[in-house]
């Protein structure tokens, strides 16, 4: 995140049992955004029950915070997933479709073949400007996802980049 910002809390919400995601409130130009760094539980062999009491949960905290929001990670689930379709019902937009008008691919990171790392977006005031992967196996077994967002002001109409990564590593 760049050009001054405040940072005004930062803390682990426990999402089920043992996993917990991060999540920090900023202020840029006196607008505060959520930010949750995710890692849903790849619950393969469950049909992705685990990761949908997890996306719950996160979402029910959400709805009592910021309006523009950011929810990036490795939610272990496709596009045709219920976590994805929730993610959409609950306002939030994928940042590297929106931008791009697809899917990166990101996992494995050599020569990937299923896109299960995201960055979400959600408020009027956040745009996507810029996004792109990176990494290589040796980082990671995911790739990495990066995106610009722009913050746009509603009393100055001026923008402000705030710069979300996504880096998964297990």
């Amino acid at each position: 995140v760049h050009n001054r910002i405040k940072i005004l809390n930062n803390h682990s919400l426990i999402l089920r049992n043992m996993n917990k995601c991060m999540v920090t409130d900023i202020e840029k130009n006196g607008v505060k955004i959520t930010i949750a760094n995710v890692h849903l539980s790849p619950d393969y062999m469950k049909g992705g029950k685990k990761r949908i009491v997890e996306i719950k949960t996160l979402l029910n905290y959400l709805e009592k915070q910021s309006k523009n929001q950011i929810v990036m990670g490795d939610m272990n689930d496709s596009p045709s997933s219920t976590v994805y379709k929730m993610m959409k019902e609950n306002g939030f937009r994928e940042a590297i479709v929106e931008k791009n008008n697809k899917h990166f691919l990101t996992f494995p990171a050599k020569n990937p073949e299923k896109t299960i790392d995201y960055i979400w977006i959600k408020g009027n005031q956040l745009k996507v400007h810029k996004v792109k992967t990176f990494g290589t196996e040796k980082h990671s077994d995911h790739l990495g996802l990066y995106a610009e967002i722009n913050l746009t002001t509603t009393t100055t109409g001026t923008s402000a980049t705030t710069t979300g990564t996504s880096a998964t590593t297990t």
